[in-house]
Order: C-alpha cells, then structure tokens, then sequence
C-alpha cells in the first residue's frame, strides 16, 4: 500500500510507532481496495508491520530504517479537502469522524468496547462474562486443563484510563488450592475468592506492579478509544498468549517461582501469582522438584523474615498458618 504522508517515533531499538495519513480531495473519495485492506487489518488488531526491504534507507535528510524494522502503526488518518483543487484540507478519523474530540458517556463507551472486542475473544473461545457496573468488559474461558480471563475498568482523570488486564490458571493447581483452603483458610482475616485463575498478567503488573494505572493511555474521545482497542488485541495476542503457552505446566512455572538462586518474594510482582506462600509449594510439588524440601526452607525463612519486618512473628510450626499446612499435605500428596 502507498500512503501520501507516514509519521512516525522511535520507541525502543528496532521499533517504531507510525500514524499514516491518506490525502484526498474530499470526504466522499473513496479509498482504494489496499486501503481498505489495510484499515481491517488495523481494525482486527493486526498493527505490527516489518521493514522487508531497503527503501528506507538513507535518502537525502531521511533517516537510516535497516531491514527487519517493526512498524506498529497507531493509527491511520485521512485529510480531506471540500472538493476543490484550494480547499483548505482537514484530519478527519478515519474510523469514528462523528465523535472525533467529542466526550462520551459510559453507554457510548461500554458499546465501541464490546463492538470491537467481543468479536476477537469470541473467536478465541472466550465468552462474554456479565460484567459488575464498574467492569467495562470481561471474558473467560474454560477447557479441561485451563482458565483463561481477561477484563477491563476505567478509571476517572482529567480523560477516562482504560485499566486492563488478562490471567491464566491451571486447573489441577487451583483444585489443590481450594482442598488445602477447606481444610485451613489462606487468608486469616481479609475477604477473599479463589478464582479459576492466578497469574496475572497486565501492562500494569509488568511496568508499575504497585501503581498500576500508570502504565494504561487515556482517551478523551471514540478514535483514541479505538487505538487502545487495538492495543488490548495485540497484548493479548502477542503477550498473553505467547506467556500462557510457555508456562503451561508446573515445571515451567517452577522454574519461573522457585529458583533457588533467585527466590520470588512479591507476589505482586510480574507475573503476579495469588497465594504465593501455598501456590508455589503446590507448582514445585506437581514439577516433582527434587529441591522440594529446600523450597519449602526457603519458604518459611521468606514468611519468618516478612513477619518480623512487620512487628510479627511467624511460627513454622503452627499448622493453622496454611503455608505450614500445605507444605505437610504437599508431601503426602500421591502425584
């Protein structure tokens, strides 16, 4: 496809975002069928593009692009004239011109989010979960190993923030999490569930795991809307996808948790994994860890040490305290 004008930022080494730009003499010009093309490649999330061949290469003040450059394009515009050789051309979106920089409502909102996503996730296998009213999209899905889900909220500034995020769940692991929670409570004294999921994996968790928010864009109108959109599809494709089928088993996620070497101590940290203390002895007993009792040492020195940072201190022996529990019940388990 040609473009008339393509601008474009680096972000990173080998990187850039681009926003390209078609010129037509009015608003009614129709695009060309590779246009067309090109805009439902956009619109399916499909906004990765790499460099095949050398045409931009240094030519004149233009900057060097080497092969194998990826291009992921932000956002494709259209400027438009009144019909006429000297009218004075305008930027007009492409996707939602009738809402270009015009505030929307929550409804107005909840129904570009669900036009754009729900087909995507429906064709991956997810079903459309109702959502809280504060939720603005929410999908799971279920088969007989895994769980998958994924959703979105939006939080209030000067423009709303689209706060999204997707986990992933083994079910073996949360049924054993659940038989350990029936016979010792995980959590002594705050509310909890235990959901068909535990890893979390989001742009938030994986930039700013305790200040979230500010790894999300905000939009203040539908076209901006629509590019975040997009950026939620390719996240889960891209990302999401690509992590769950790597860390699909225990031995993986044993690895992943329960280096010896590099003992994880935050569960709130990329990738987030609820119930950290029980969770990880349940993946280092399904991987079969030959290092099973040094995890559990390493463990409890973890709790005794968090413990005592607060004011506390934690017993090991005491089999109320699930981790103490769980490690007993693991040992015994018949794999």
């Amino acid at each position: 496809m040609v473009a008339d004008q393509v601008y474009i930022r680096k972000t990173i080494t080998g990187q850039y975002e681009v926003v390209v730009n078609e010129i037509k003499l009015s608003d009614g010009t129709p695009f060309t069928k590779r246009h067309n093309q090109f805009l439902n490649d956009l619109r399916n999330g499909n906004a990765n593009f790499d460099l095949r061949n050398e045409k931009f290469n240094a030519q004149g003040n233009s900057p060097f692009i080497p092969q194998g450059t990826i291009f992921n394009v932000k956002a494709m515009a259209k400027t438009a004239g009144n019909g006429t050789d000297d009218g004075y051309p305008h930027l007009l979106s492409l996707i939602h011109k009738q809402t270009h920089g015009i505030k929307m409502n929550k409804k107005e909102v909840n129904e570009i989010v669900n036009r754009k996503l729900e087909p995507y996730f429906l064709e991956q296998g997810y079903v459309s979960s109702k959502p809280k009213s504060e939720i603005i999209f929410q999908y799971t899905k279920k088969d007989e190993l895994y769980a998958y889900s994924g959703g979105g909220y939006l939080l209030k500034y000067d423009k709303d923030v689209l706060v999204y995020g997707f986990s992933f769940g083994i079910n073996k692991i949360v049924e054993i999490l659940r038989e350990i929670d029936s016979h010792v409570k995980l959590q002594k004294f705050n509310p909890y569930n235990i959901n068909d999921t535990f890893i979390g994996i989001s742009p938030g968790v994986i930039l700013f795991p305790r200040e979230t928010s500010r790894a999300y864009k905000s939009f203040g109108d539908a076209f901006e809307l629509e590019l975040i959109l997009n950026d939620i599809i390719v996240f889960h494709r891209d990302f999401f996808t690509t992590f769950t089928q790597k860390y699909n088993n225990a031995v993986a996620l044993d690895k992943l948790y329960n280096r010896l070497d590099d003992f994880r101590t935050d569960e709130i940290s990329f990738p987030s994994l609820s119930f950290l203390p029980v969770t990880r002895l349940i993946i280092a007993r399904l991987a079969e860890n030959p290092d099973y009792e040094k995890v559990v040492e390493k463990n409890f020195e973890l709790l005794e040490y968090l413990w005592e940072r607060d004011g506390g201190k934690y017993d090991r022996f005491d089999e109320s305290n699930p981790e103490v529990f769980a490690a007993k019940y693991l040992r015994n388990l018949k794999l």
